[in-house]
């Protein structure tokens, strides 16, 4: 038997900038995004004795206590040329800390 809590949060932060190189419409996005993520985690036996007798699927002794923090900080950059109505080249890059 588990008991089990989770918070999970975020927050993604860009800035966006639009213009023409060469004729061409390009979009140039620079952004951050962080999260976060708390556990808590409690492991409990599968039974109790009581007079040397067992009693299964019944909450038991404490077996397990956690408390997990888990965080990323990802910065971004993209890139989007629009080269026709119906051709774009994407690229970006991410960089993961965690």
């Amino acid at each position: 038997m588990i008991a089990l809590t989770r918070h999970y949060q975020g927050v993604d932060t860009r800035w966006t900038h639009r213009d023409t190189l060469l004729s061409i419409p390009v979009a140039l996005t620079g952004g951050l995004d962080y999260e976060t993520m708390t556990e808590r985690r409690k492991g409990y036996e599968n039974f109790t004795v009581s007079n040397g007798v067992t009693q299964l699927g019944e909450q038991g002794n404490l077996r397990r206590n956690e408390r997990n923090l888990m965080w990323t900080l990802d910065p971004y950059l993209q890139t989007a040329w629009q080269l026709t109505d119906k051709l774009s080249l994407d690229a970006g890059c991410a960089v993961q800390h965690r």
